[in-house]
């Protein structure tokens, strides 16, 4: 049996595949930045019934500053896809 760390190799691809998974399932687009952004940061805010996630604190204040330009900005990036 293949160890590393201890853990047996396959235990070990079992649980990086599933973590990877788990990881990616959920996640959300910061609407000023177009990165991918897990729904656990510390950076979000709401607004119009919604909330957004940011990867970062200056998308996140950039956004506020204007939340409208941001959100036509994203949906006419979308519709030209």
């Amino acid at each position: 049996m293949l160890l590393l760390f201890g853990i047996p190799i396959g235990a070990l691809a079992a649980y990086l595949y599933k973590r990877d998974r788990d990881l990616t399932r959920d996640v959300r687009t910061d609407p000023v930045c177009g990165m991918k952004v897990r729904p656990d940061s510390p950076y979000e805010t709401d607004f119009g019934r919604r909330r957004y996630h940011f990867c970062t604190d200056s998308c996140r204040r950039k956004f506020n500053s204007d939340p409208q330009r941001w959100l036509r900005h994203r949906q006419a990036e979308s519709t030209d896809e």
